[in-house]
């Protein structure tokens, strides 16, 4: 009987042992990043994001899958300017913005210590799909002569909100490291650091021509901290 028992937990351990990065095999990972800075002009940024996929193993350091990231970001921008004169100007601009970026993404691992912690590239394509509403508040104040007396402020305000769609194609590269606290459950970190982007001509340019933009960036806002789970 102890036998029995002995050969049964030995087979469960070598099942799941096996688990993580082997050929023919699936697991799901999901990650978390944000961040928020404040600036001393009053001045405030704040992002998060969430990255689920579903992949296959090809190969212990081969895997391919699909993605869905998830973007929120909201700015809050105060200024005051000086014109001509005794006019004064101060603005309040408010915007947030929501991104869906979904497309296949593929990894190539690099064992460092073999089954416990590996180094990893990620290349991620598909379509971005970004919405962007906005507004600004104006308060225009300057002093203008009376033929009475001494001069009197007089305001204006002023209004403006923004409301755009732009849809684009896009590519990033990030490095990142898994850490396997057990064979089935794998700690991750990423950073985003090469993103490619050309907006498509339904971007909602309202006639303006396609942009497109290179950029490198290690920032808090590009990290993210996520998990996991093979099967």
């Amino acid at each position: 009987m102890k036998r029995l028992i002995l050969l049964v937990f030995t087979c469960y351990l070598i099942q799941n042992a096996s688990a993580q990065n082997q050929p023919n095999s699936y697991f799901v990972s999901s990650g978390i990043g944000g961040s928020i800075k404040k600036e001393n002009n009053g001045h405030e940024f704040r992002t998060f994001k969430i990255t689920p996929s579903i992949n296959y193993a090809i190969n212990r350091l081969w895997s391919v899958g699909l993605f869905a990231d998830y973007s929120k970001s909201t700015s809050k921008v105060n200024s005051t300017q000086l014109g001509n004169g005794l006019t004064i100007i101060h603005q309040d601009f408010i915007s947030e913005s929501k991104n869906w970026f979904v497309g296949p993404q593929a990894r190539f691992y690099y064992p460092v210590i073999s089954g416990s912690l590996y180094f990893y590239g990620e290349v991620q394509a598909g379509i971005n799909s970004e919405s962007i509403n906005g507004e600004t508040l104006g308060v225009k104040t300057e002093m203008q002569e009376s033929p009475i007396g001494p001069p009197k402020p007089v305001t204006t305000y002023l209004t403006v909100s923004i409301d755009r769609e732009i849809r684009s194609v896009q590519s990033c590269l990030s490095p990142g490291m898994v850490f396997f606290l057990t064979p089935k459950f794998g700690i991750e970190l990423e950073v985003n650091i090469l993103k490619y982007n050309k907006t498509t001509k339904d971007s909602g340019y309202r006639g303006e021509p396609q942009e497109q933009s290179l950029t490198a960036d290690m920032s808090l806002a590009n990290t993210n901290l996520g998990a996991s789970f093979y099967f």
